[in-house]
This record gives C-alpha cells, structure tokens and sequence, in this order.
C-alpha cells in the first residue's frame, strides 16, 4: 500500500504526522495539483462567528485555467477520479449505503497504547477485537492485544451483571480501556473503575487414533540419525570458518542492536533473559579456556 510504503521511507506528512488514508485521498482528490483552481468552494455563514461551511450551490464558484505550474496532466487526474470512484461502488455495499451496523463494543474499547478505539475482525468461527492502528498499520506501529469476542462478551457480563446488549453497555459504561498483560478496564457511570483479565483461547486440534498414528510414522521417517546431526554440524562449522560478514552487513546488524537496546518499550524479561544468556556463555568460554591452559 501507498501508505505503508512512505511510512516504511520515513516521508511524513506537511504537519509531520504518519500517512493515514484520508491525507493519501485529499492528496489524489486535489484539483489544484492540475495547474487549475476553482474558487469559493468554502464561504462564511455569517461575519459574526466567521465559520466556513462547505459551498454546496448557495454561492457562485469560478474556474479558474492555468493560474500556476501543473504538478500532474489532466489526463492522469481524470483517471484516478475515475479509479476512486471505481473502487467506491465495487466496495459500497447492495442499497448503496455505507455500513451502518453497531455491535455493544463499537467505539467503546480503546487502545492504552496508541489511543485509537478497537474494531471487530476475525472469522465467523472466531471474532476477535483489534486496535485500528494494529489492523491498518500492522504490529510495529502498535502491538495492542487482539482480544477474542467471547471473553469480551463474559466479562462484560460480569461486570455489568446482566445480558450484553448495546444499551446495556452504554447505559452502565462509558468506555473500556485495553491495556497490556491482558487486562481491560471497565469505566462506569457512576465514576468507578473494574479491572478484568481475559484469557487466550486454546485452539484444539483433535485427532483420532489412527490419524496420530499416521501423522508418527510420517515424522519417525524425518528424524536423523547421530551420524547426519554430526555431518550437519560439521557443514555448519566450515560454512562458518569460511564465511565473513561483509562490512556493511557488520555496520546494520550493529544499528539493528542500538535501536533494540535503545527503545524503551522493549520487553524488560526479553532483555533479562538475553542477559543471562551472555554470562552463561561468557562463563562456558572461560571454562573452556581454562581448561585448555590446564
């Protein structure tokens, strides 16, 4: 995607903010971009509170032809309105209306992290909720929890002691709060707070006798022997004796580590566990060192 792509370069918007789908529109829709302008399509309601509204007939608009360089060819902007409006009735749904549908948790759960409401996804088998950022821009931009619908829905029911509908909901929350450790935060009316953690569904995958005895004899075929597990490590010993990183590799795998050990928002147990791992092969080093000086 368009979108995707500049903020993968780095390119940020005029006011410095991350592209998203509606700046990426105006920019495709803009009408000035083709060297031509038309006028007065805005005006002022009144001189009191000055505000614009948008011209929609109740004023005269004027074209104006050729008033600064063109940045695009009429032509190529003729197509890509075409294209919009293409996508537009591919995607509207049959009456022609946008989606109107609601569920009990449209625009209530927000994000801790990024501060955007969560929106239903998953499969008709299993529905989850995700943080918008997380489902338009992917996990690196936000790696809020998907929570699956089912614990939503049971834990709501806890919390506001009855069946969960759309009324229910707003009649006795405001807003719930997803935050991280699988915990959601349920802001009531009357000001108190409710802590509930969810739980992660386990997929089951159920076999019949046969079928795991089939799925043995397949995987007994791929194990090695001693001999192949000591063939491969010697492979792996010359490949590595004989193969050097090349200077720029060496300079971004470098990078890659400053920018991990930098960011705050790093998993503390990830990095206590890398932690321990180095000491204990600092330690077996030594060892070994020792060992051959004896």
């Amino acid at each position: 995607m368009v979108r995707n792509r500049l903020n993968a370069m780095g390119i940020k918007t005029r006011l410095g903010y991350s592209w998203s789908r509606s700046p990426i529109l105006k920019l495709l829709r803009n009408y000035a971009y083709t060297g031509n302008l038309i006028l007065q399509t805005t005006y002022r309601e009144d001189y009191i509170t000055k505000k614009r509204v948008k011209n929609n007939g109740e004023k005269p608009m004027y074209h104006a032809l050729g008033t600064h360089e063109a940045i695009i060819d009429m032509d190529t902007f003729n197509r890509v309105q075409e294209e919009i409006q293409r996508r537009a009735e591919y995607y509207a749904s049959p009456d022609g209306n946008k989606s109107t549908v609601r569920y009990p948790f449209t625009g209530m759960v927000k994000c801790s992290r990024c501060g955007k409401s969560y929106v239903r996804s998953g499969s008709a088998k299993y529905r989850t909720w995700t943080c918008r950022t997380r489902r338009e821009e992917g996990a690196k931009h936000c790696g809020a929890d998907i929570i699956p619908e089912e614990e939503l829905y049971r834990l709501t029911a806890e919390v506001i002691g009855g069946e969960v509908t759309e009324d229910a909901v707003r009649d006795k929350i405001t807003v719930i709060r997803a935050e991280k450790d699988r915990k959601l935060v349920f802001c009531l009316r009357n000001g108190k707070e409710t802590v509930k953690q969810w739980r992660e569904h386990e997929i089951k995958y159920i076999c019949t006798e046969e079928q795991k005895r089939q799925i043995s004899l397949k995987n007994s075929g791929r194990k090695r022997t001693d001999e192949q597990k000591r063939q491969q490590s010697e492979r792996m010993k010359e490949y590595w004796r004989t193969h050097e990183f090349p200077e720029e590799r060496r300079r971004l795998i470098s990078e890659k580590k400053k920018a991990y050990w930098g960011d705050g928002e790093a998993s503390a147990e990830h990095r206590e566990m890398l932690r321990q791992r180095m000491k204990e092969v600092r330690a077996m080093r030594k060892n070994g060192e020792e060992e051959n000086d004896g």
